[in-house]
């Protein structure tokens, strides 16, 4: 007879279904997770213990491997790759630019360990019955698997067209007026190569471009200008405790503005800053601002169908010395 309560999981999980390695009889990888567990689950588990859950998480994690897997190859005809010579579709300014290994995004599918076994990774934060981990390190430590899409996975899911038009971009030199099943090569193209290609924002749309910063001069920029910061801090310590620190809060959550407060409470402090929202500043927003230098002015430049001044105001605001963006002080 079950009792009534809950048992306490362990930072690992109990065993594991899918095999990194395939059996030799089996060519795909996928068909070496226990995919008759997924029919043999109960639709409802909210009663089962962790004990019994943690197949059922295992074979979620099979089905996930399956749509990576089918992902990757849609577009790829069979023992070819797209990673090897000549065959690269060209996205960065050329083949040597392009980081095939690098991670575009990831995330750590897991069942909780519990709270303390999460909260002790400095990648990891969590409370009673959830975790949520940063980075793979962390993720592997609570016994969760690390679940990342690669540029080398990414550039897999390109139709031919695609990969055509790409190509006809690489030896116009441009991709002005180049479209591929409706969209523009240029937008299809430059989030892959905002994440892929090591000299971005040069790209196959245009190989010397340079990057560039929101403000008039490259050198105001204030890269390590912190623009917000927060306190991750889970399990939430009792109200008196997270007063006694000059936090505000009740029994629920506990909010600290400075960072002392947070590390002393056994929370973890971060901080977003200026090179991180640079980062993610589109090639067509770099190609605006050099056009708005050499023009002297932002005048009649627009990006994503909307004034270049509107996409460089914020950031120059918040992280260019002057207080200004390039286009006010022009």
């Amino acid at each position: 007879m079950k009792s009534g309560r809950e048992e306490t999981p362990p930072a690992l999980p109990v065993r594991r279904l899918c095999s990194s390695t395939a059996p030799a009889e089996t060519p795909d990888p996928v068909r070496s997770c226990s995919w008759e567990l997924l029919e043999a689950c109960p639709k409802k588990n909210l009663d089962l213990s962790w004990q019994e859950r943690v197949p059922m998480v295992e074979a979620r994690r099979c089905r996930l491997a399956g749509m990576l897997h089918s992902r990757s190859s849609s577009f790829r005809p069979a023992g070819e790759s797209l990673y090897g010579g000549s065959s690269l579709p060209p996205i960065c300014k050329d083949s040597a630019d392009f980081m095939p290994e690098k991670e575009m995004w990831a995330y750590c599918d897991m069942y909780s360990a519990g709270a303390d076994v999460c909260n002790a990774q400095t990648s990891c934060y969590g409370d009673q019955g959830w975790c949520h981990c940063e980075k793979k390190e962390g993720c592997v430590a609570v016994g969760g698997t690390w679940i990342a899409q690669t540029c080398a996975m990414e550039m897999d899911t390109f139709s031919p067209e695609q990969i055509d038009a790409l190509k006809l971009a690489d030896v116009n030199g441009t991709c002005v007026d180049i479209y591929a099943q409706g969209m523009a090569v240029a937008d299809f193209a430059g989030w892959t190569a905002q994440s892929c290609c090591q000299s971005f924002p040069a790209t196959v749309c245009n190989k010397t471009l340079l990057p560039q910063t929101p403000c008039l001069h490259d050198e105001d920029f204030e890269h390590n200008k912190t623009q917000w910061a927060w306190c991750n801090l889970y399990p939430t310590p009792t109200e008196h405790d997270c007063k006694a620190q000059g936090c505000e809060g009740s029994e629920w959550h506990c909010h600290c503005e400075e960072e002392e407060s947070c590390v002393a409470l056994g929370g973890q402090w971060s901080e977003y800053q200026c090179w991180q929202d640079l980062k993610w500043m589109a090639a067509t927003v770099h190609e605006g601002i050099a056009k708005a230098k050499h023009q002297h002015s932002c005048d009649d430049i627009e990006v994503y169908h909307s004034k270049l001044e509107y996409q460089v105001e914020w950031l120059g605001k918040s992280c260019c010395s002057s207080g200004q963006s390039v286009c006010e002080e022009l």
